[in-house]
């Protein structure tokens, strides 16, 4: 019993947001047009973030990936330092747009019903590489129970993330992976159970000794 419910713990994970089912057009990406795109967790707890994709590709030149997971400002990217909550790693693929995996460089747990943005550009000034990120004209989610904001769904920066320009509706294709964090009185309910469970078996085995 305790470890089916251990099982069921960790089985609230998977695809939160999907909305690449839908492509409309695309952005280019570079070092002066930096994109973040606004999503929204729901309200079942806090989350720990597994994986997010984005609908990129068509790589040109050396890419110095910039990929972030910053806070929300109202309505707008917190470009402050205690904004950026933290890095992804990935590859832009050169060939035609696809769902691409953006690796979280360390653990991030989000908040219920809060506002984020996920932030790619281009590092480099001198000779850094473009690429493209598909978007779609509506906010309409395919999968999952979080949502695409449509006041301040995206953002572009010029200047690196320096300031942004928000835009409604139109949103980056993104998939979003995540885990809800179990709230402590459902650990202690496993502990429980596995407790109950260690005096059945030692009781059992006691009565089998007597018989």
């Amino acid at each position: 019993m305790a470890a089916a419910c251990l099982i069921g713990l960790s089985a609230n994970a998977g695809v939160v947001l999907d909305n690449t089912a839908t492509h409309n057009d695309a952005d280019t990406l570079s070092y002066g047009h930096w994109v973040a795109e606004a999503f929204t967790t729901d309200s079942a707890g806090d989350y720990t973030l597994n994986f997010v994709y984005a609908q990129v590709g068509t790589a040109s030149g050396t890419i110095d990936l910039v990929a972030q997971l910053r806070k929300a400002s109202g309505a707008t990217v917190d470009n402050s330092g205690q904004g950026l909550i933290g890095t992804f790693t990935g590859t832009i693929p050169s060939g035609a747009n696809a769902v691409t995996t953006f690796t979280p460089a360390s653990t991030y747990t989000l908040s219920a019903s809060t506002t984020y943005y996920l932030v790619l550009g281009e590092n480099t000034s001198s000779g850094g590489g473009t690429y493209q990120w598909d978007y779609r004209t509506t906010t309409d989610v395919d999968n999952g129970t979080w949502t695409i904001p449509g006041t301040g769904t995206y953002g572009i920066s010029l200047n690196q993330g320096g300031s942004w320009t928000m835009h409604d509706g139109s949103p980056y294709l993104i998939k979003i992976d995540a885990t809800v964090v179990p709230e402590p009185h459902q650990y202690a309910f496993v502990a429980g159970l596995g407790l109950l469970g260690f005096v059945a078996y030692r009781n059992r085995n006691r009565l089998a000794k007597l018989a």
